[in-house]
């Protein structure tokens, strides 16, 4: 059983759109390199 909490998330997620969630989900990705190069560089 979903709470109000959870309901209202998911359907605020879904809201979104496409767009904005592969947009977000890109700068997530992108984010994982910035923390390996950051890694790189200071080693």
């Amino acid at each position: 059983m979903k709470s109000e909490a959870q309901a209202a998330t998911t359907a605020y997620i879904d809201g979104l759109g496409q767009e904005a969630l592969v947009k977000a989900a890109n700068y997530t990705n992108g984010n994982h390199w910035l923390t390996l190069w950051g890694l790189v560089a200071a080693s």
